[in-house]
């Protein structure tokens, strides 16, 4: 799998979600943030369901583990979507 950034995994786990639960979480971001996925979404070229299982395997042992989800959800979600880099 060719390395993606953070902001591609992140597009990639809001794809898995579905449109609907997508469209939640996106909702609670700002201009800025849906721009940035909105680019990245843009940059994913095509990806195997091997590689998708790796991103979701990675999100899950993130999130299941001291994370700090314990946080503010608005720090956790930024944290989700760009690895601090938003």
């Amino acid at each position: 799998m060719a390395a993606l950034t953070s902001i591609q995994k992140s597009v990639l786990v809001l794809v898995s979600l579905g449109e609907e639960q997508a469209v939640k979480v996106v909702k609670g971001l700002t201009n800025r943030e849906i721009k940035v996925l909105s680019q990245a979404t843009g940059s994913i070229s095509k990806i195997t369901p091997e590689e998708m299982m790796e991103v979701l395997e990675e999100f899950l042992t993130e999130v299941s583990g001291d994370t700090g989800i314990a946080s503010t959800g608005e720090e956790w979600i930024k944290n989700i979507i760009g690895g601090g880099f938003i």
